[in-house]
């Protein structure tokens, strides 16, 4: 029997049993099944896409239609992404340029040239 020396008192103490009641997944179990989930989730949300876009497609009668939307929501789209990313490069061109190439700053830089 193991005996309790924290406190000196040399009782008998239970053994605390390391294992828990409720049941428990491996990490590697884990890992697969939300592999899995998510490549369920891919596949039906890109089959559910090509059914839309064939039902769409049979729907409009119209080709010169179709064709002049697919090029206003490519624009649009492009637009859209082109805004978005350029507040991040200019952001981060800026950042680059006030802290140098590997986060020294350009003070850093002025200072050691001064010390030399």
């Amino acid at each position: 029997a193991d005996t309790d020396m924290a406190n000196g008192s040399g009782q008998d103490v239970a053994p605390t049993s390391s294992k828990s009641s409720s049941p428990t997944t491996t990490p590697t179990a884990s890992v697969v099944q939300k592999a899995i989930s998510s490549t369920i989730q891919m596949l039906l949300l890109r089959l559910s896409s090509f059914v839309l876009t064939m039902l769409t497609k049979r729907c409009v009668s119209d080709i010169h239609t179709l064709g002049t939307v697919d090029v206003t929501l490519d624009l649009l789209r492009g637009t859209a992404l082109f805004l978005g990313r350029e507040g991040f490069r200019l952001a981060f061109g800026r950042h680059q340029n006030r802290h140098g190439r590997h986060g020294q700053g350009q003070q850093c830089k002025k200072q050691n040239q001064k010390q030399q």
